[in-house]
């Protein structure tokens, strides 16, 4: 069941916010409220009766909580407990494998008990000394402060398992963060790091390495020790070149390289054959790597922004892929193979310089989801209207002057998106989307719909701007859900417009 927490606002106060952990997962924030259920990418959390419940992957939790408080972009959902014998709340931080953590959220507060401390957004220039006091801390945030370096001091901190000090200025890293043997979760996103030590080789447990948005233009040949690293986030930095070492990462199942200066990647990445989710969008490519096709377990491909003029009919291989990505290039043509990945349900080509579709496309039946916008197709391919399960079609700014009659059987279509394009006419086939939600028809020719619109009872939003329009079908008043129409820059006269909203005046017309 699709979720949308927004809605929560109006049945309840009470609410926990949870955001999952930076990293490669699509995680976003909720607000939950008691007696609600939310998924998302990874999790499912259920607020019950006072409690928080957490599963992930056949794990959970259930605990019990009086009050909670704002994550303040932590990776944790923060709850307080009514504590009997101090007589007052204590706090907690719960991570997703459900462990909670006892945690405070100054120096001050620090005690032989404390296992996690919270010091984000409080303006630090570097990390209090006091913290070096207590090596039972498990959990060390410091996020989104002005700290610049992190002390020798902290390889003190034997136990901690998740250091958060993302949105810093740390340049380098000390070489004593070598021992840090039990920490798995490292995030040092947005910073200003140009290397990493040699020493991080010693962080065996390591799981999550978040290195987004920093300046890294190498990686240490020592980064292939880190045997238990499943997720490597290295988007935004600066990197030409990945040292062979990184094959040795076996157990890496998600692995962000976009936004960089990349030229090749190195054969020994075809070792990674539990890696499921990979993103090589915008670098510096000089032809297709060929090692992306060997890695035959990828459910989540990237290749977009790097200007491919060709797919090799090796792509063909990855038949787990559910996601392809394959936008911002100079495609004119995809290989018939692409037909082999029967399991895609996302895929995404626009800004290309397509101008037609393999007719093997037609065998990708689980697709629910086709951008194709920003090419030069003059007309809709005719294998697209062969997708059954599409659902969201996107044309926009392409050259197509005419939809065909079989538009129609795409039944489950709740989003037909065609903005900027040529169109003068709409098939009377048009009405047999009984599904459609939202259809943009802004900046094409047309001077008049078709009555058949009027059987498009499932249809909320259309856009109708930038046309020649003067007038509507009368049926139009037959779409009884439509709770948005925009007409602006057409030729209806305003008196015209003043009897559309009298006529169906639960519509909102611009």
């Amino acid at each position: 069941m699709r979720f949308f927490p927004e809605l929560l606002l109006l049945l309840t106060s009470l609410s926990l916010n949870y955001i999952p952990p930076n990293g490669l997962s699509s995680g976003r924030p909720y607000t939950l409220q008691k007696g609600y259920t939310a998924a998302g990418a990874d999790e499912l959390i259920k607020i019950g009766d006072y409690s928080v419940r957490l599963e992930e992957f056949n794990s959970g939790i259930d605990f019990k909580y009086d009050d909670f408080q704002h994550s303040h972009g932590t990776c944790y959902a923060q709850v307080k407990k009514w504590d009997k014998s101090s007589a007052n709340y204590k706090n907690y931080l719960i991570d997703r494998t459900g462990k909670a953590y006892p945690v405070v959220y100054s120096v001050e507060d620090l005690t032989d008990t404390t296992l996690a401390i919270n010091l984000s957004n409080q303006q630090l220039d570097s990390l209090p000394s006091e913290i070096f006091e207590y090596p039972a801390l498990q959990v060390l945030i410091a996020s989104y402060n002005r700290i610049q370096k992190l002390p020798a001091e902290i390889g003190q901190l034997s136990n901690l398992n998740k250091l958060d000090i993302k949105g810093n200025q740390v340049s380098d890293l000390p070489a004593e963060i070598s021992q840090l043997s039990n920490l798995n979760t490292l995030i040092l996103r947005e910073n200003q790091l140009e290397t990493l030590p040699p020493e991080i080789g010693h962080l065996r447990n390591l799981a999550l390495i978040d290195l987004f948005g920093n300046k890294l233009n190498a990686l240490p040949p020592e980064i292939g020790q880190l045997e238990n690293l499943t997720k490597l986030d290295l988007l935004g930095n600066k990197l030409s070149s990945l040292p062979v070492e990184i094959g040795q990462l076996r157990k890496l199942t998600e692995l962000n390289l976009t936004s960089n200066d990349l030229i090749e990647l190195p054969v020994e990445l075809e070792q990674l054959q539990d890696l499921t989710t990979l993103s090589i969008s915008g670098n510096q490519f000089s032809a297709f790597p060929a090692v992306v096709t060997k890695l035959r377990n990828l459910i989540s491909l990237n290749l977009s922004n790097n200007g491919f003029s060709d797919i090799p009919p090796e792509i063909g291989a990855l038949k787990s892929l559910t996601y392809l990505n394959l936008s911002f290039n100079n495609l004119q043509s995809l290989p018939i193979e692409i037909g082999a990945l029967q399991n895609l349900t996302w895929l995404y080509l626009f800004s290309n310089k397509l101008y037609n579709l393999p007719a093997e496309i037609g065998y990708l039946q689980n697709l629910t989801e086709l951008n194709i916008s920003y090419n030069d197709f003059s007309k809709l391919p005719a294998v697209v209207t062969r997708l059954q399960n599409l659902k969201l079609l996107n044309l926009t700014f392409n050259h197509i002057r005419a939809l065909p009659s079989e538009i129609g059987k795409l039944k489950n279509l709740t989003t037909l998106e065609l903005f900027g394009n040529q169109l003068i006419s709409l098939p009377p086939e048009i009405g047999q989307l009984e599904n459609l939600i939202k259809l943009e028809l802004g900046a094409n020719e047309l001077s008049e719909l078709p009555p058949e619109i009027g059987q498009l009872n499932s249809l909320a939003l259309l856009y109708l701007r930038k046309n020649n329009l003067n007038v509507l079908p009368v049926e139009i008043s037959e779409l009884k859900a439509l709770r948005f129409l925009n007409l602006k820059e057409n030729n209806f006269s305003e008196d015209y417009i003043q009897q559309l909203r009298q006529t169906i005046p639960w519509c909102l017309i611009k």
